[in-house]
């Protein structure tokens, strides 16, 4: 199923290169943030079906970007594209309230994967 993307990457050719894959695999990208500021000022005036992130930005984290756009909209689907794949970071964005995590060295699958990921219901509590 395509989706409305917004994508939140500090590097300029990251964003490109994650618009082309989103694109190619019939997403639209609705705006490119490099910042936690632009991050919410895209998705209050877009409303994106769903958020691409990464966890280095400029001036901030994206656990901040995932803090941030929690609180403005708990339902929220937030997914983690970043470089960075230590257990302590992938456990911290998703306590946050990331809905999956992959790194940027995926392919193309796990990618698609940590999408479908974010659509599942919750949980149930056991």
């Amino acid at each position: 199923m395509p989706y409305k993307i917004l994508i939140v990457d500090n590097a300029p050719y990251a964003r490109k290169l994650l618009r082309t894959k989103f694109e190619e695999h019939g997403h639209t990208v609705i705006g490119e943030a490099e910042n936690v500021k632009e991050a919410i000022e895209y998705y209050w005036k877009f409303k994106p079906d769903l958020v691409s992130m990464d966890m280095m930005l400029t001036a901030e984290s994206g656990i901040d970007g995932i803090r941030a756009l929690i609180k403005l909209d708990p339902n929220a689907r937030i997914i983690v594209i970043s470089a960075m794949a230590d257990k302590d970071t992938i456990s911290r964005a998703l306590s946050y309230g990331a809905k999956s995590y992959s790194t940027k060295a995926s392919d193309w699958h796990s990618i698609e994967e940590a999408i479908r990921q974010a659509f599942l219901p919750p949980k149930e509590p056991t």
